[in-house]
């Protein structure tokens, strides 16, 4: 077994999750967004610009570490950064990310959304 040992410059820049006995370290500037499974209470998917990750966290816990502003924390069981969004839909549910994946939520879900995304891309956030 390896014990590596890596400095983070600014721990605040960083989101630092497990996955079995690894350790992953992600920007919050990568983070697309963060996905509870629906089946495992324990476990997410970190979305970011290279990879797809399954942590053992619970998406409480991460919410209250991604720090920055632009975070949407508002849904149940996702963690949106409004940076990487390119679009939403209300009338379909969808919200699309840079990248092309499309995920869908209730109309009542990006309604809420809409208005929080405005909000940040005007500055209110």
């Amino acid at each position: 077994m390896y014990l590596i040992i890596v400095s983070v410059p600014n721990k605040e820049d960083f989101l630092i999750v497990r996955s079995g006995t690894n350790q992953f370290i992600f920007r919050f500037s990568e983070i697309h967004y963060v996905a509870s499974l629906k089946t495992k209470k324990r476990q997410v998917i970190v979305k970011t610009t290279n990879q797809e990750i399954v942590c053992d966290e619970k998406i409480i816990t991460l919410k209250k570490e991604l720090k920055p502003n632009n975070f949407y924390k508002d849904m149940k069981s996702f963690i949106i950064n409004f940076d990487f969004v390119s679009s939403y839909n209300s009338l379909e549910g969808t919200i699309t990310f840079r990248d092309q994946t499309e995920l869908p939520f209730s109309k009542k879900v990006i309604s809420k959304f809409g208005k929080a995304i405005i909000d940040y891309r005007s500055g209110g956030v």
